[in-house]
């Protein structure tokens, strides 16, 4: 019997090599694409979770009696666990502990020299929605060391992270809260009444009351500062003034910090709507403990400055530094607070005389 002879043939090696060489050319146009996508995604995600916050705070507004979502305890507050604050300021950091370790489950003690208002008003919010906490929605999805600290059993082995001792596991008291932190800044008329109140005063207590700017991740807070919950009614332009927004632009190749002008970030406004905005399309902002206005014809150039000391979890600075002494405040210090404008319009007036 003759072996039957088979037509078939094997690939040889150059065929195989184009073969891998067509499929490698198609990966490689096809992932940018894949990446572009997944950053769509993310900032999709990202402007939902800051309208999901904008519509609960409007729900918080109406069912307390006018207030903004922000910490209300007073010095004499009754249901304090860790007795006579001292200060409204340290009232405020034991609201937000307190909210942590009921919501959270975890067993804090009181946590001074800090001011929780910045990145953890949300807490507020999140007591009001009896959220479990950490959670999700006040992170954004392109935040990923802050994702990784919510894993708060591993925080203290996670690099980078605010801890002293990055990677050694032991956490102290005081660093136990940054697991609950917002991506989100709050802008400082949330909190500072005296941002939004007697703004045509050029000196005196309703200026030298104010919180100040003294850098990035520092305030200058004045020992009877007025640090209340302002009102919803407050807000004169509820779509032109910025409530919340993220501290940097995460979506390109380059990250920005956001008060650089060219920074490009999701921006939450009071009327709960959220866009992706450019840092310099918004006015530049005042300093509310210097707050006269120097003009030439309409230009106004007495702004919020401060300095721009990175931390190791954040982006670099434009010019390479560890420091940039010079960046704006734009929309986190709006002339005239809750009264002002941010974008879609120029500042308000607040009344001070020009030079």
């Amino acid at each position: 019997m003759k072996a039957m002879k088979s037509d078939k043939r094997a690939f040889t090696l150059i065929e195989l090599l184009v073969v891998i060489a067509i499929i490698a050319l198609l990966i490689g146009i096809l992932l940018p694409a894949l990446g572009e996508a997944r950053k769509a995604a993310r900032l999709a995600l990202d402007l939902n979770n800051q309208r999901q916050l904008g519509v609960a705070s409007n729900s918080y507004a109406t069912d307390f009696q006018d207030r903004n979502p922000t910490f209300s305890w007073r010095v004499d507050q009754p249901e304090n666990p860790f007795g006579s604050p001292g200060s409204l300021l340290q009232a405020a950091a034991d609201q937000a502990v307190s909210i942590i370790n009921e919501r959270g489950g975890r067993d804090l003690t009181r946590i001074s020299g800090w001011i929780p208002h910045v990145l953890y008003s949300h807490l507020v919010l999140q007591d009001y929605l009896a959220s479990r906490l950490p959670e999700k929605l006040v992170v954004s999805p392109s935040d990923t060391h802050r994702l990784a600290w919510q894993n708060w059993r591993e925080f203290g082995y996670y690099t980078p992270s605010p801890v002293a001792a990055a990677g050694g596991g032991t956490v102290a008291n005081d660093e136990m809260r940054w697991p609950y932190s917002c991506s989100y800044d709050t802008v400082v008329a949330l909190y500072d009444r005296g941002q939004s109140t007697n703004i045509r005063a050029t000196s005196g207590s309703a200026v030298t009351r104010r919180l100040k700017w003294g850098g990035h991740n520092s305030y200058f807070v004045p020992g009877d500062a007025d640090l209340d919950a302002t009102r919803a009614s407050d807000v004169t332009f509820p779509s032109q003034k910025a409530f919340m927004h993220e501290s940097v632009d995460r979506y390109k190749k380059i990250q920005r910090y956001y008060a650089y002008d060219d920074a490009r970030l999701p921006i939450l406004m009071f009327d709960a709507s959220s866009s992706v905005r450019i840092s310099a399309d918004s006015n530049d902002g005042w300093d509310p403990n210097a707050p006269t206005l120097k003009s030439s014809g309409i230009n106004w150039f007495d702004y919020a400055r401060a300095l721009y000391a990175r931390n190791q979890w954040e982006p670099p600075t434009r010019n390479g530094a560890l420091i940039d002494p010079n960046v704006k405040g734009y929309y986190k210090w709006t002339r005239g607070g809750l009264k002002g404008v941010d974008f879609g319009g120029r500042e308000i007036y607040t009344g001070q005389d020009f030079d």
